[in-house]
């Protein structure tokens, strides 16, 4: 499993918002991030960014999934669907990826 560098940099766009985000706002916390891959799009990079926190006096508690494609564009991927059944069926076969130096593969 390879990515480009352009990958690379639109994932970390991704993070660099949530972080300013978090440094904006007291109560907004970035509580996990994982990088995801597809069986039916392995060239794609995903990213799981679950925060919370509260916002204008509301408890808030989110998980967003964002796509990097080997040019570095970043969309939402709840864009990719019009219908949500059809969303959740390709959500649940996302993969996680594990990063360990070197070394990038599925986590099984």
């Amino acid at each position: 499993m390879k990515f480009t560098r352009e990958q690379i940099k639109g994932a970390m766009g991704v993070l660099e918002f949530h972080q300013e985000e978090a440094e904006l706002i007291d109560d907004y916390y970035v509580e996990s991030v994982k990088f995801l891959a597809h069986p039916q799009t392995p060239e794609t990079l995903y990213l799981r960014v679950h925060t919370n926190g509260i916002t204008g006096g509301e408890l808030f508690n989110d998980v967003d999934y964002s796509c990097v494609d080997t040019e570095g564009n970043v969309s939402s991927c709840a864009t990719m669907f019009d219908i949500l059944k059809e969303r959740i069926a390709f959500y649940s076969d996302f993969q996680e990826i594990d990063i360990k130096g070197n070394e990038i593969k599925i986590k099984r």
